[in-house]
């Protein structure tokens, strides 16, 4: 058994409602998972997270910088199996 799980973490900005945006970035999230199931890797390995837009990389007052925050990221976690 692999020792590697993957983490997806899903940002956005801070435009609109609170509840759509969460929905957007759960949506976001799991659309990624279900991009990674679909090629073969084990749904018991991935990790699924939504961030708040608090966790931003650029300024969300353009629309440019809105839609940079608007972004999946996908990381690869080594997990010891004792």
């Amino acid at each position: 058994m692999s020792d590697l799980k993957t983490g997806i973490k899903a940002d956005g900005s801070i435009w609109g409602r609170l509840r759509k945006r969460k929905i957007k970035h759960a949506k976001r999230a799991l659309s990624a998972r279900k991009y990674l199931v679909d090629r073969g890797v084990s749904p018991l390995k991935v990790m699924v997270n939504f961030a708040s837009a608090a966790d931003y990389v650029t300024e969300n007052i353009t629309p440019e910088g809105r839609y940079q925050n608007q972004r999946v990221e996908i990381e690869l976690v080594y997990v010891p199996m004792f």
